[in-house]
């Protein structure tokens, strides 16, 4: 095998591993989306929520929903 041809072969060999890394990289921030999604729709559901009586209050304190005095199922 020719100097040129080891060449060439050792960049298409680089040109190969250099997109297994950007296809990783790209699924890596695929996943990376979905976690940012899906913890916003956690905040969103949490924004509502206010805590209605200090630890120790004597009622047990929980979570509450703004403008409605709900309870928002303890979390």
């Amino acid at each position: 095998m020719t100097e040129p041809a080891r060449q060439l072969k050792a960049v298409r060999e680089a040109n190969r591993d250099m997109h297994a890394v950007a296809q990783q990289a790209l699924e890596w921030v695929k996943v990376s989306e979905e976690r940012v999604a899906a913890a916003a729709v956690v905040a969103d559901h949490g924004a509502g929520l206010v805590d209605a009586a200090p630890q120790g209050a004597g009622d047990g304190g929980g979570l509450v929903e703004i403008g409605t005095g709900q309870h928002g199922g303890g979390q």
